[in-house]
């Protein structure tokens, strides 16, 4: 057995590719002011473009990770466990919550804190039957999850709003309910015991109709919430090899796979496209809803340009399991042992 442990200080300065931080950027040649009253013409001006920090520092990281190795019955079982955990402070962000009115876009600020921490299994077995046969199989599984702790967030007016608590990269969207039809008022008063919201549309049969988080009897912003689904990134990755010879022959293929990670349609979530004259794919037109009889089979709503703004907005409707188990690669060989092929 053999123990492992390190811990370490990194930094990083890097903030939207953005370099000299404390430096103030150039005045900027515009159109410039209305002066006085009842005029049309602007007279030429300058403005900033962005304020410097004098006090922008590093970005830091404190990594630590422990480890334990363990070889079993002469090598042929081999286990490594591993535990992380990342706390990252003064990370650099541009403030959001001042007013448009100062006239320049504000510099980085050291405020932003996160956490990341997580472990890893890994489990190697190797051995031989006889002589002429040797085989193998290791796997690995991994596991991680960040959190932001702190970012100088606009207050919200909800909490399920916040970006605090919640992993790096949430998504804010609607939490879809179903599809209006004849029948939908009754369901959702039967569910919620209130009527189905105002959505700033007159819902036809076939409409995406969401949930009124607030209450308030509408929908609008505060009914985007950060609590479901999960990121880009997958919390479990997994890996898989195994293979054998035999003789002359040999055999081998490794296997992947991920889960807890989510992607969001977006280029593809509307048929024929944001313009009216892209393509209409064809799980598009076999999931789309047509009757009251697809409302609880359809996977999309009726296509209508007029309640496009309603039915394609960000929601869990789009929201696509991105986990798989996926086979990467399979070889079988055989190693020819002839004088020939050795010359």
């Amino acid at each position: 057995m053999k123990i492992r442990a390190s811990v370490g200080v990194v930094g990083n300065d890097k903030a939207n590719d953005q370099r000299f931080l404390y430096l103030p950027d150039a005045y900027k040649l515009d159109g410039g002011y209305y002066f006085g009253t009842n005029t049309d013409s602007k007279k030429g001006g300058a403005y900033e473009l962005t304020k410097s920090n004098r006090s922008v520092t590093w970005e830091k990281a404190v990594k630590q990770n422990y480890g334990l190795d363990f070889t079993f019955i002469n090598d042929r079982l081999k286990l490594s466990v591993d535990y992380f955990y990342e706390k990252r402070r003064d990370i650099l962000r541009t403030p959001n919550y001042l007013p448009s009115i100062l006239g320049m876009s504000l510099p980085n600020v050291n405020v932003g804190e996160t956490e990341n921490q997580g472990y890893e299994v890994e489990v190697k077995w190797n051995d031989r039957i006889g002589d002429n046969f040797r085989y193998w199989v290791s796997g690995n599984l991994s596991f991680a999850r960040n959190k932001i702790i702190y970012m100088n967030e606009v207050i919200q007016n909800e909490p399920y709003m916040y970006e605090t608590d919640r992993r790096i990269g949430s998504r804010s969207m609607y939490k879809f309910w179903g599809f209006y039809d004849e029948t939908a008022e009754e369901r959702y008063y039967q569910q919620f015991g209130k009527r189905i919201a105002d959505h700033r549309t007159t819902l036809q049969p076939g409409d995406c109709v969401y949930v009124d988080l607030n209450g308030d009897g509408k929908i609008d912003g505060d009914d985007l919430t950060r609590n479901i689904g999960f990121t880009d990134v997958p919390e479990y990755t997994a890996g898989l090899n195994l293979g054998f010879f035999w003789k002359n022959f040999d055999f081998s293929m490794q296997w992947t796979g991920a889960w807890n990670v989510d992607r969001m349609l977006s280029e593809f979530r509307q048929p024929l496209g944001d313009t009216q004259n892209k393509g209409l794919l064809l799980y598009q037109y076999k999931n789309t809803w047509r009757s009251s009889e697809d409302t609880f089979t359809a996977k999309y709503p009726r296509i209508s340009k007029a309640s496009a703004a309603n039915n394609y907005a960000g929601s869990d409707l789009y929201r696509i399991d991105a986990g798989y188990l996926r086979l990467k690669s399979i070889e079988v060989g055989y190693n020819l042992t002839s004088p020939l092929c050795r010359k």
